[in-house]
């Protein structure tokens, strides 16, 4: 007859849930931030996101940075967690994935965040940062790229 005190007890339970704990801690993955980035002149934008899974990015974010000092940080709105930055897709040697542009002419560029929904509806929109330098922010526009983006 085998006799077990209540102190053998606790240290099988101890290092019976340490295994657990190691076992479970062996399955989670740590997610690390992409950047996708893009310049002109003195405006640097970037867009960081965590991709979790294959078609899954979360926490995507946007800051832009003019002559050194961030003037925009925010999370970006998604309709869907498998909305991705199109950047994301492109080749990883392409330096030109967050488009940094002068859209309308007035010489100051703006930042064209684009976005890919995926799946069987899938469509692309546009985030478009505006500078106001009478308010020293950035104003955002969306616009739908592609016509079956629009329920008829």
């Amino acid at each position: 007859m085998s006799y077990t005190t209540p102190f053998m007890k606790s240290i099988r339970y101890f290092f019976l849930g340490l295994a657990v704990l190691s076992g479970i801690a062996g399955f989670s993955k740590s997610v690390q931030a992409e950047v996708i980035t893009g310049q002109s002149g003195n405006v640097r934008a970037e867009i960081s996101y965590e991709q979790p899974q294959e078609y899954q990015y979360k926490n995507v974010q946007i800051k832009i940075v003019r002559a050194g000092k961030t003037v925009l940080e925010q999370k970006l709105p998604q309709d869907s967690e498998y909305d991705r930055p199109i950047g994301a897709l492109l080749d990883k040697n392409d330096q030109n994935k967050l488009p940094v542009l002068d859209l309308d002419g007035d010489k100051e560029p703006e930042v064209v965040a684009d976005f890919f929904t995926g799946g069987a509806h899938c469509c692309t929109y546009s985030l478009i940062y505006r500078y106001d330098s009478k308010a020293n922010q950035y104003k955002k526009v969306r616009s739908h790229l592609a016509p079956s983006c629009v329920n008829t």
